[in-house]
């Protein structure tokens, strides 16, 4: 016999239950509501999604307009011709490559120190006698009319920017070179080496994105070195010392500002969302979470990573009228915020910040250093002080033992003139100030 659609009779004075195939109505008409509303939910998720990708899209637009006009890199050496430095560049780089041994890279180094050996010396000089021809290419491209490095915008972080490390050697080659000739008393063979030097570092620092302008100011150290003991040499001349100061004040302005940087790096992150947007597929190998689903996730968090960018860009602003403790609060502060975001694109910006903030500032007061030495060795009265960017102060100075000691105490310094011009206090042990010490 065929079971009955309905439930048995209950005991009297129990509630009769709902027949089975109203229950069953109730069941699937639930989980059509429950799908009907995932639907909606999904629809929109990609109504607003669009719509803030449009706004996105048009905030970027604005960005990247203002990075375009922003100006070239200063001309330090003399334009002989017109072009583009960096097709001179790439080609004279790419024979370092083939040219330069390793043994070679080592010894160039070594020579540099305070400690070479004799074999480096000689190691050295063969290799500056070897790189001849690509140095003169550098030379050549360093006097063109302009330094626009073919960076792939549209690929954003995925663009390749090839020559780095070949750009810190030849800074490093151009130092000895500076040092050697300087020595054998050709201090016009030597301007022009520590001038081809900064050019490139300069033009380095120019390329569009943060990892450009810390290989630019990296490229700048050793080719410093040499300045720092020819302004101290109490042998050089008021005629070469000038030179160097102006040689100091036109490199500086080279120097892309912390500022500068975040707002690149605000558009190349940018673009990289864009880029994984169209392009999914990049985000293999990257340890990102592969091509599904990257099309969407970009899209939904590209608007949050350009309002944070945006955030941290003000904040670079202003932090850079504060002294250094004020500005490092502000930074961590802000990056602090940002490290906690539920938004990974963003978060994985944070750890290299508050470094590089730290890396520009202490390379401008070494270039603040030098220029003070520059104005005490040429008694200048006229002229401004140059001001100290970890204190926003005037560059400290005083008499010692019978020498001028110009400093700046960093961050953790004694602010008393104690310490020497290899200090740089964040992972030191010890704690000393930056200092210039120049005989009277």
């Amino acid at each position: 016999m065929a079971e009955s659609p309905n439930p048995p009779d209950p005991p009297p004075g129990e509630p009769r239950p709902a027949p089975r195939r109203r229950r069953f109505g109730c069941v699937v008409i639930g989980l059509l509501t429950a799908v009907g509303l995932l639907i909606l939910a999904t629809v929109s998720v990609f109504v607003v999604s669009a719509g803030n990708w449009r706004k996105f899209e048009e905030r970027h637009a604005v960005l990247s307009s203002g990075m375009r006009a922003q100006p070239p890199p200063p001309r330090l050496v003399p334009v002989t011709g017109p072009g583009n430095a960096w097709d001179d560049y790439r080609a004279a780089l790419e024979d370092q490559k083939r040219v330069v041994t390793p043994e070679q890279r080592d010894a160039v180094i070594a020579a540099l120190g305070t400690a070479a050996e004799p074999e480096d010396l000689l190691t050295a000089r063969a290799c500056l006698h070897d790189s001849a021809s690509w140095l003169d290419l550098l030379r050549k491209g360093a006097g063109r009319a302009s330094a626009a490095y073919p960076y792939a915008h549209e690929r954003g972080a995925f663009a390749e920017v090839q020559g780095l490390s070949e750009v810190r050697f030849a800074a490093q080659l151009l130092s000895f070179s500076a040092a050697e000739k300087r020595a054998a008393g050709d201090p016009a063979g030597a301007l022009e080496d520590l001038t081809l030097g900064l050019q490139l570092a300069t033009d380095t620092a120019g390329i569009p994105t943060m990892i450009g302008a810390l290989v630019g100011n990296a490229a700048s150290q050793p080719l410093l070195e040499i300045l720092h003991a020819w302004l101290t040499d109490p042998a050089a001349s008021p005629e070469q010392i000038a030179a160097l100061a102006g040689l100091l004040e036109q490199a500086e302005r080279g120097i892309p500002s912390w500022a500068d940087q975040i707002e690149r790096e605000h558009c190349v992150t940018n673009e990289t969302m864009r880029y994984l947007a169209q392009h999914p597929e990049a985000a293999e190998g990257t340890g990102l979470s592969g091509a599904a689903g990257m099309r969407l996730s970009a899209k939904l968090m590209a608007p949050d990573v350009d309002r944070k960018m945006a955030a941290l860009a003000r904040t670079a602003r202003e932090a850079e009228g504060l002294a250094w403790p004020e500005a490092r609060a502000l930074i961590e502060a802000r990056t602090s915020e940002i490290e906690s975001s539920w938004n990974v694109f963003a978060a994985m910006l944070v750890p290299a910040l508050g470094a590089s903030a730290r890396s520009d500032r202490l390379l401008r007061t070494r270039f603040a250093l030098l220029r003070a030495a520059a104005h005490e060795r040429l008694g200048r009265s006229e002229g401004t002080w140059p001001q100290d960017p970890f204190t926003r102060r005037p560059v400290a100075r005083a008499l010692q033992d019978g020498a001028v000691v110009l400093w700046s105490p960093l961050d953790e310094g004694p602010d008393t003139g104690s310490g020497g011009w290899e200090a740089t206090n964040t992972g030191d042990l010890e704690k000393r100030d930056l200092v210039i010490r120049i005989p009277r």
